[in-house]
This record gives C-alpha cells, structure tokens and sequence, in this order.
C-alpha cells in the first residue's frame, strides 16, 4: 500500500540560454532536502553534473533547432519519424557519454510530441515520456480519470508522465496551490508534475520567490524523480534513480 502523501515531481529543462542559474540551484535544493528530473539537451548535458551528487535523475530533452534536421520548426511533432528518431538518439546518446549515465525517460521542448515521437522513443529503449500538458485539471468530468497521474500507453512499454503545471512567476502562481488543493481534496497521494525553465528566473527576486515555494511545498509533500515516482506505481526497478548504467 502506498503511503497517503502527495508526491511532487520537480522537472526543470535545460537548454542553452544566456541566463545561467544553474550554479545555484543545487545549494537551495540540498538544503530543501529535495530531489527531482532534469531534462537536458545533449549539447549541454555537461552542466548538469552537480545535480547527481544530490540524487537527481538526468533524461533526455530534445529541441529541433539545435540539430542539422532543423528546417524551420521549433516543434519535434512537426518532423518525420526518421528525424525525430535521429534527434532524439543524438541527444540521449550525449548524455549518456557526457555524464556516464542511462537515459530512459524523455521530454520534448515546446511539449511537442505525437505518435511518431513515441514510437521513437519505444525503439530507442526509453521506458517514460513526460510531454504532455493537462489542460483540464478543473474539469469536472475529467475527475474520474485522475488526469495528473502517470498512466501506460499504448506503445511498447512506455509510460506517460503528464504536466500537471508549468511554473511561470513562483511568487504570482495562485493557480498551482488551487491545482494543489483540488487535487489533494480528490486524491490525497496523488502526484502532481511541475516544469520549471531555470532561465526565466531572471533576477535574484524571481530566485528568492522560486526558494520560497519550494520550502513551502517541502512542508506539504514529497519530492521524487520521475522514475522513482513511475517505479512506485508500476514496479519496475530500472526506472529508479540513480541513474548511472
């Protein structure tokens, strides 16, 4: 039997950007006392190094323009199979080589994915998805189906992790803690996906306001990696972190 606890699952993506938090972003999370998924390019897989001494997953992030097959199209959905199959195994084939890794799990920038993106992944051997967005959190006949929750799909042996939220402001996102408090009051140990960009936090103030949800968050449930998270529901054992091959 699961324990009766909210489970929260912090993804940030990383690519490159001009505006570098990174360096302290593993500070603040060591002393929250908290775990999650980074999904990164391949090209800067290198960065992230820091967040494994602190347990946290490295998977593959996958953006068109920063590969050869890029033809104008910031969305992956929006190539053939056979390009998104080349991009994909580029950048997790660099991650794995750049950080001495396994990468089974997958997010697609833009969350721009389709059913050529999934077969993809099922070839190359990823195990969790994590592209998709819910929309429909307060829809009320959406209720029944616990949208937020990790659930199969119908390729391979993969596994879709949705997006129950996408942090823009820490300190204006009222939305989240209503998110937060409908959830809870339907399912009390349900887990709820937040993406974070680490380079919209633009000034030390958005940094600040980041540190005080995360505490505040620390106080009300629990932070897992995608896979641990996927493994405690599914029971599969490779899904768990660490990572390391």
């Amino acid at each position: 039997m699961r324990t009766r606890l909210i489970h929260f699952l912090l993804t940030l993506d990383v690519e490159p950007s001009p505006v570098n938090v990174l360096p302290s972003l593993p500070k603040l999370f060591k002393k929250a006392g908290i775990t999650g998924t980074i999904f990164v390019t391949g090209q800067i897989s290198n960065v992230v190094e820091p967040f494994l001494d602190l347990g946290w997953s490295i998977q593959t992030h996958t953006h068109p323009n920063l590969h050869l097959e890029f033809n104008g199209s910031y969305r992956l959905a929006d190539y053939s199979y056979s390009s998104q199959l080349a991009m994909i195994q580029r950048d997790k084939e660099m991650i794995e080589k750049n950080l001495n890794i396994k990468s089974n799990a997958f997010r697609a920038g833009k969350l721009s994915m389709n059913n050529l993106t999934l077969n993809a992944l099922n070839e190359l051997g990823f195990k969790i998805d994590s592209s998709s967005l819910i929309p429909y959190v307060f829809r009320l006949k959406a209720i029944s189906k616990r949208p937020w929750n990790p659930y199969k799909l119908n390729i391979g042996e993969l596994i879709e992790v949705p997006v129950t939220h996408w942090i823009d402001d820490p300190a204006k996102d009222r939305n989240l803690w209503m998110k937060i408090r409908f959830i809870k009051a339907i399912e009390s140990d349900a887990a709820i996906c937040l993406l974070l960009h680490p380079h919209s936090l633009t000034s030390d103030a958005l940094f600040q306001r980041l540190e005080k949800m995360i505490l505040r968050l620390s106080r009300i449930g629990a932070f897992l990696t995608v896979g641990d998270l996927v493994n405690s529901r599914f029971q599969d054992p490779s899904l768990s972190s660490p990572t390391n091959p």
